[in-house]
Formats: structure tokens, sequence, C-alpha cells
């Protein structure tokens, strides 16, 4: 959900990741090697392309499928979304019906599975995902990914990156409903910074830290190969009209939504197992 171009991502990434909830036992895994039970919840979160925003979230158990979160994270959007992108997890009929339902002019941009078939009405009546294998048949996977704006995703993989530096990959509290607030409150102050120091900044320091020049990054991000970017940029930079900053508040959102995982803490019953004291010599 990028939401004026919405690109999936839970925190199960698409690629899945993980968010832990992590307990008291920690310590006791470290220095006595003892077990402690685990276990892990699934963060789905949708960002707006053009502002790098995380404006939806939803907590699930691990065993949720991403797909099936895309229409509770588009409820999160008051607004119009002009696109919704998503990475091959999403190529499923489920969720093109809940991005039409809710937009019916959104784009969804999701790439066809390698054994995708067109439709029986490809023909006469082709449907978005029936456009993007003719699209793909005549340029190709890279040369689909350039012209539908599926580089985009880059964004949110970014953000998830953000996420786990920023905030980490563990859930501190215990009940459902405290974990979701604890999620709420750390897109909140993510948001917040970028309010603050702005995407470039941001977006080049997670460049850094990932071993990449802010050049690969603007390539990547803008559809363009390294070269591409250099040339366009030392010949006056990107031309107004092809600016992608949204204009105003009420622009479409780009939508863009990926799922990760997270580990919850351990439970407040649970204890560690550690070694019976051998008996005492009579």
């Amino acid at each position: 959900m990028i939401a004026s171009d919405l690109s999936a991502r839970c925190c199960s990434s698409c690629k899945p990741g993980a968010v832990h909830i992590c307990g008291p036992g920690e310590w006791l895994v470290e220095k006595h090697a003892a077990k402690v039970r685990r276990s892990w919840r699934k963060l789905h979160i949708g960002v707006d392309a053009d502002t790098g925003q995380i404006i939806a979230a939803e907590l699930t158990s691990k065993d949720v499928d991403d797909g099936s979160q895309v229409g509770p994270l588009l409820e999160h959007i008051a607004g119009p979304v002009a696109s919704f992108t998503g990475d091959g997890a999403y190529d499923r009929d489920d969720v093109y019906r809940e991005v039409c339902q809710r937009h019916p002019d959104a784009a969804v941009i999701v790439p066809p599975r390698s054994s995708a078939v067109p439709s029986t009405t490809a023909e006469t009546a082709p449907t978005k995902r029936d456009r993007h294998l003719k699209l793909i048949a005549e340029r190709g996977r890279m040369g689909w990914q350039r012209a539908s704006g599926y580089n985009w995703r880059a964004l949110v993989e970014a953000d998830i990156g953000r996420y786990k530096r920023v905030i980490g990959d563990a859930l501190r509290s215990r009940t459902e409903g405290r974990q979701m607030t604890e999620v709420a409150i750390a897109a909140a102050s993510l948001n917040r910074m970028l309010e603050l120091g702005g995407n470039i900044y941001f977006t080049a320091k997670l460049g850094a830290t990932d071993g990449h020049s802010f050049q690969h990054l603007a390539a990547v991000m803008t559809g363009n190969t390294q070269d591409d970017y250099a040339e366009m940029m030392l010949g006056g930079g990107r031309s107004v009209d092809g600016n992608r900053s949204r204009s105003g508040k009420n622009a479409p959102s780009k939508f863009i939504a990926k799922s990760t995982a997270a580990r919850k803490p351990a439970g407040a019953k649970a204890k560690a197992k550690t070694k019976p004291r051998s008996a005492k010599r009579k």
C-alpha cells in the first residue's frame, strides 16, 4: 500500500521477516543455555510511496498469510489510493478483488507468477493481471518492473530495515491489544523522524549502513540504472512534470504493502528449564 501507490509488505515481509516477543528468559539463555518458550507474530505494514511514511499496520499470528491482510490494511486509508504494489505473494484473485472493491481506479502492481497464464477473456476484456502478462511478454520482467513502477517497492524494504534498526525486531508487550499499541507508537515515532529529518537523510543513512551509495538507491527508486540516473542528474535532473512528490494532502496515495515477523515475549508463566540439583550426600 503505498497509499497512493500501495505496496504491500507485512512484517513477515512479503519476503517474510520476523518480530519476536522477548521475555525475561533471554539472560538465562545466554548464561546457562536454558531453553525458554518463544513465539512469533507477523507485522503487516503499508507505506506511502510519496512520503515513505507507514500509513497502515496490522499484527497477526505467524500463520496468517500476507494476502489476507490487504483488506484490513486498506481499511486504514481514508483517502483515494492511486496504486497498490506488492511482491509475488500478493498475486491472488482476492487481492485484486479487495483493491478494486475499495479503489476501482487504483493500479495493482504485483508480479504474476512464472507459471501464470492469461484469463479466458484476455483478448476481449483483459484484466489488470492480463495487462501485466502482456507487458512482461513484450519487455521481459525487468522491463515490466521499470514500466510499471514496481521498483518503488524498495521504499518499503527500507522502512522494514529502519523499523528493525531503530525499534528492534522484538515486541515487549504481552497482550495482543498492547502489542498493537506498541506497533502503532513505533510507526508514529518513525514517521515523526522522517518529518523532522527528511526522507533524503534517512535514505542516505540506510544506504550507507547497507554499503550502497545514494546514487544506487536513487537509481532503484526511479527505475533507472546508475548510469542513466547519473546522466539524468548531470543533464539538470528530472523535469517538474516527472516529479513524484505529492502535490497536496488530498493527492491519491501510492500504497506499498509488506509483512515481517515479530517475536513475542515469553509468557509470564513460562519458566526456564534448568538442570535439577544433584541430591545432597547424606
